[in-house]
Order: C-alpha cells, then structure tokens, then sequence
C-alpha cells in the first residue's frame, strides 16, 4: 500500500471519530463550497448581461449538475465498498483486479444512466 492510503487507515482506525470525520469531512466540504461558489460567479456575470433568459438557463442548469455529482459520488461509494466486500470474500490479495472491476460497474452505470436519459427523452416526445 502507498503511504496516503496507509495515513487514512490509520486515521479510520486509530485517532478520536471525531477528529476524523473533520479530517476527512473538511475536503469534501471545501468541494462542495467550491461548486457554489462557482454557480455564484457564473450567476452574477451572466446576471450583468440582463438577459433574462441566460440567467434562467445557469438556475436551472445547477440542480442537474448538482444531481449529477450525487451520482458520480454514489457510484464511487458502492464500487469501492464492493471492492471491499470482493476483497474479503474471496480473499484477494493485491489490487490487480480492483481496476478492471471499477471499470465495469462504471460501465454499468453508465450504461443505465444513458439508457434511462433515453427513455425519458423518447417518453417525453411522445406526449
């Protein structure tokens, strides 16, 4: 194991809960800081442009994107916990495998997400 992987270990394992929930908490806050941030500026300089409908696009735009990186994060968690679970089952060792079986779940889901955008899409067409 490289030695970040080993560092959060030990921070899971060894420190205060608490004291490790904020150390690995903070990032992700700050990232989700950042993303607002973000649609803030792009709000207030498109909102210089006093066109209406721009500034209506960027609004209603930032709850998709929003969903959109719940998804990602939601698959990131279920692949790496069924890696997990891979690794104690079977008793893998080494991490050869890990890479080819992240890459078909992020397949898999990709492949859903575009099939039920399609659907959607043909369903809303036909009204």
């Amino acid at each position: 194991m490289d030695g970040k992987s080993d560092k959060r270990i030990y921070t899971l394992s060894e420190e205060n809960p608490y004291a490790a929930v904020i150390k690995l908490g903070v990032p992700l806050i700050l990232g989700m800081f950042i993303m607002v941030l973000y649609n803030l500026v792009d709000t207030y300089f498109i909102g210089l442009t006093g066109d209406d409908y721009q500034l209506a696009a960027v609004n209603l735009s930032y709850p998709v994107m929003m969903v959109t990186v719940a998804l990602a994060n939601m698959v990131g968690t279920g692949a790496s916990s069924l890696i997990l679970m891979l690794d104690h089952l079977f008793g893998f060792t080494g991490m050869l495998w890990a890479q080819p079986v992240t890459e078909l779940i992020m397949m898999c889901a990709s492949t859903v997400l575009m099939l039920t955008v399609i659907r959607g899409h043909e369903k809303a067409t036909s009204l």
